[in-house]
């Protein structure tokens, strides 16, 4: 990950925690929601993955925009993030 984009996620999450409802309305374009909540939550791709029971290719590629992600994929990435489904599916 380039420096900028690093500080970039560091400085949303430091903001998240002191406002968490700001999480939902603040993914901009280049960030997808499921990278941002998976970095608030502190989790690699290959922890998701794991825990998701998805591959970490996959992960990466619905991360990146490359591929969407069947809806059982989104459901469990959803569950393994404690977010809401509409959250990563938009």
């Amino acid at each position: 990950m380039p420096a900028i984009a690093g500080l970039l996620i560091r400085s949303k999450i430091e903001a998240y925690a002191q406002d968490p409802q700001s999480q939902a309305n603040d993914v901009t374009v280049r960030e997808a929601a499921l990278r941002v909540y998976r970095d608030l939550r502190g989790l690699t791709q290959a922890a998701l993955a794991e825990k998701a029971g998805v591959s970490r290719v996959t992960l990466a590629e619905i991360e990146t925009g490359r591929k969407h992600g069947s809806a059982v994929t989104l459901r469990r990435l959803a569950t393994s993030l404690a977010v809401p489904l509409d959250d990563l599916a938009q």
